[in-house]
């Protein structure tokens, strides 16, 4: 193989997948792919060009392999980084497609290219009534309120004389950075300063507060967690005076991609923004490993679906009453039995014996030809482990052809949570 070069980068200690490229020495043409398995492999790559084929035949080429993750994770760093040149329309690359998009991502570089526009002051930074931002919409990206800083604040304000633009140095006071009609209503929105204005307004003497605002047309474009990211920016570890990120914000902020994008919790999305926002570490040394730990107990313990939901126990009581009412329902339409039981103890000898009992026995009656099945999961482990890995793939396609040959059976699963609230 004419590979004259490599450069592999630094592997974690685990990883199921990594994002590979070549690069022909002779023009600089590149192939870039994603491959699921270890870099000690005999994979070779993945490419359908005819071009490529023959450059890996004669050329002299550069192998790299750029990062390492899970599989669904390489699989969206690949399409990000054919997407950003348009490798598939691009004469510079051999790709004949972009990939796949995996899951909507964070554009790390679009946030940070406002943050040091916002630093650089690029955009004013005025006095306004602090009364018309007590009632803002806000983006809160941290886990909780502090009310402790929000006094420290408050007694700062109080002991420099309430001079809001230098209570914490000369040129250092507070801040409120707020996008224009940027909320989902068409509203201004908050999305760095809430301590600020919390502390303001527990010095009962604060009237205006510094606000930066930034134009509609400058930030148009950010998505709800990009505007979350960049609050988060603004709050990132080791600037003075402010209430830095702390671990449970970068729990949140991982858990919430997760929520809102689909993002798994070991994406390299989140850890690129973990760094972004002061972090130090990786996927597999601390504080990083530690925050997406637990993120991901987070994530498995409220939100095999979604958040604010229990797994709902359809032998208890209420869900019990309304399990057997819709089976005596079944049970007396015309032509219909019906049956119900748990996905971890699935007996098709039960639903063919009720089919048999059901049979046509006197004068006048007629063989009844459709049964329903309701199964109810009873935790998420039988769900997926027992229910959809095992009996399910193994006994629906032997009913479907030799019980349905006669019999129609109607398998439905139910609905497995419930608001906590309901």
């Amino acid at each position: 193989m004419p590979v004259t070069e490599t450069n592999y980068a630094a592997p974690p200690s685990f990883y199921e997948a990594y994002v590979y490229q070549f690069t022909n020495l002779r023009n600089n043409k590149k192939y870039l792919g994603s491959r699921k398995g270890s870099v000690d492999d005999k994979y070779q790559h993945s490419s359908t060009s005819d071009e490529f084929a023959e450059a890996y035949q004669k050329d002299s080429l550069k192998y790299e392999v750029l990062y390492y993750g899970s599989h669904v994770d390489m699989l969206h760093e690949e399409n990000v980084a054919l997407e950003k040149v348009d490798a598939k329309n691009n004469p510079e690359w051999y790709n004949k497609h972009n990939g796949q998009r995996r899951f909507e991502d964070i554009d790390y570089d679009k946030v940070n290219a406002l943050y040091d526009q916002i630093i650089d002051g690029i955009f004013p930074t005025k006095l306004e009534l602090l009364e018309d931002h007590l009632k803002m919409d806000r983006i809160q990206p941290r886990s909780k309120d502090d009310a402790e800083h929000q006094r420290d604040i408050a007694q700062t304000l109080e002991s420099c004389n309430y001079d809001v633009e230098n209570c914490f140095g000369e040129g250092k006071g507070l801040r409120v950075i707020v996008l224009e009609k940027s909320s989902k209503n068409g509203e201004d929105i908050r999305v760095d300063g809430s301590h600020s204005v919390g502390g303001a307004k527990k010095s009962k003497h604060v009237r205006e507060i510094p606000v930066t605002r930034i134009p509609f047309e400058d930030c148009k474009d950010f998505t709800r967690r990009e505007k979350v990211a960049l609050g988060l920016k603004f709050n990132q570890k080791d600037l003075i005076r402010r209430k830095e990120i702390s671990m449970e914000d970068g729990i949140k902020f991982v858990y919430d991609n997760y929520m809102e994008l689909g993002i798994p919790y070991n994406s390299t999305t989140n850890i690129k923004g973990l760094k972004n926002f002061g972090f130090k570490g990786s996927l597999s040394k601390a504080p990083i490993q530690t925050i997406l730990k637990h993120a991901k107990n987070k994530i498995d313990a409220e939100t095999p679906e979604e958040s604010g939901t229990i797994w709902k126990d359809w032998k208890a009581v209420p869900f019990c009453t309304e399990l057997s009412d819709r089976v005596t329902r079944w049970n007396s339409k015309s032509n219909w039995c019906c049956i119900y039981m748990s996905s971890g103890s699935f007996r098709p000898d039960r639903i063919m014996e009720l089919l048999y009992n059901n049979r046509a026995m006197e004068e006048g009656e007629i063989d009844k030809l459709n049964c329903k099945v309701f199964i109810h999961h009873p935790d998420k482990y039988t769900k997926e482990e027992v229910w959809e890995k095992k009996d399910k793939l193994h006994w629906i396609p032997i009913m479907r052809n030799l019980i349905d040959k006669k019999y129609n059976i109607d398998i439905v699963e139910l609905d497995h949570h419930v608001e906590d609230e309901n």
